[in-house]
């Protein structure tokens, strides 16, 4: 028959229950005094500006930035603009043209035949 070991706690020691001191780099939580850099802690913190969003001049300054965006990208956008709009106005003529009465004539002499006036 094997012996059982018998584990147990052990009881917290008293000195490890207090806050650390001496070479320690962590500090008791909340502990504002005596704060040295710690190793190893990056800390990011938010601009004052972007903190509020809805600030004294917020619309002003919406107005603002999205001239600068959009002014930065004009040729990107006002390129493909054109060519549509030119291609829409284009479209536009020729439908008109053909539903006219010289696009039907054009359309009938077009395809060898003859048109036959009025009624």
């Amino acid at each position: 028959m094997r012996p059982t070991l018998v584990r147990s706690m052990r009881a917290s020691l008293v000195r490890r229950s207090d806050m650390p001191g001496g070479k320690a780099y962590n500090l008791w939580w909340g502990d504002q005094t005596n704060v040295i850099k710690q190793k190893g802690i990056i800390q990011y913190t938010i601009a004052p500006n972007h903190g509020k969003v809805f600030g004294p001049h917020a619309i002003r300054e919406y107005m603002f930035g999205a001239y600068s965006r959009i002014s930065q990208d004009f040729l990107y956008l006002a390129i493909p603009f054109t060519f549509a709009y030119g291609l829409w106005v284009w479209a536009h003529n020729k439908n008109a043209w053909l539903h006219s009465k010289e696009g039907h004539l054009a359309a009938i002499k077009a395809e060898g035949g003859e048109h036959h006036g009025g009624h």
